[in-house]
């Protein structure tokens, strides 16, 4: 065994990650910090995705958006609207659409900036059209604010709220501890804030590698005081082994 890692993805969303860490010999422990809770009260929610049709192009800006959206497509289409241009930040987004006979557009860079950088959404395609972004709620305003620019016309499906899971006091840390967690992965902004808040000793964030998925978050986890904060270019499983696996090449945990 090499050392412990700490996987903080939410419950139902870790199983593949866990499985290939443990595979490369690491011993993990998963902790989720937030949770993935549906919106499904909605009627703003409701009557934009039984209007899918009037969309010119559908954005998925994550899996759990992709993986909600089916059950309201589900219910509501039971044969799929045409001519609509599919969008997805990543192959993990992009992957919940295929049972549909969708291929989804997908970007090199698996990110906003690799979206906003696609020929499909320059401004001589999308102006004048209507997009839809399918995302969870509070999520970042970039995508949406450049297309706007561009001359489209963006509407939000919030599928998803995330909340946080509050520990007792000390548990984080006793957990941590207990188990010698040498790195922990935290795959967005959210969770970074749920770890550090949560941590009794910040003194831990001088020795332990904060594994994220963006320079943006690496950035956020350092103002809250992290110091050994690397970016593993995506927050989908292949990137997150790939990073590990770079980490143990490079002796870091030696």
């Amino acid at each position: 065994m090499i050392c412990n890692l700490l996987v903080t993805r939410p419950n139902g969303q870790a199983d593949e990650l866990l499985q290939q860490l443990q595979q490369l010999g690491f011993g993990v422990v998963h902790q989720p910090l937030i949770d993935i809770a549906p919106i499904t009260d909605d009627p703003v929610l409701k009557q934009t995705m039984m209007n899918l049709d009037l969309f010119h192009t559908v954005i998925s800006v994550s899996a759990n958006a992709s993986e909600l959206a089916l059950e309201w497509i589900d219910q509501y289409w039971p044969q799929l609207p045409v001519d609509i241009e599919w969008l997805a930040v990543g192959p993990t987004s992009a992957a919940p659409f295929v049972p549909l006979g969708l291929s989804p557009i997908t970007p090199e860079l698996a990110k906003t900036e690799g979206m906003l950088a696609l020929p499909e959404l320059q401004a001589d395609v999308v102006a004048g059209q209507k997009i839809l972004i399918l995302r969870g709620e509070g999520g970042r305003e970039t995508l949406a604010d450049v297309l706007t620019e561009r001359g489209a016309q963006v509407t939000y499906a919030e599928l998803y709220r995330r909340a946080p899971i509050v520990l007792a006091k000390g548990q984080l840390q006793g957990l941590c501890e207990q188990n010698q967690i040498r790195a922990a992965i935290l795959t967005s902004g959210d969770i970074v804030k749920q770890f550090v808040d949560q941590l009794v000793d910040k003194q831990f964030l001088a020795n332990c590698i904060l594994i994220v998925p963006s320079e943006r978050v690496a950035q956020y986890a350092q103002s809250l005081g992290a110091t050994r904060v690397v970016n593993s270019e995506g927050a989908n499983t292949q990137s997150l082994v790939n990073c590990v696996a770079a980490l143990v090449e490079a002796g870091t945990f030696s």
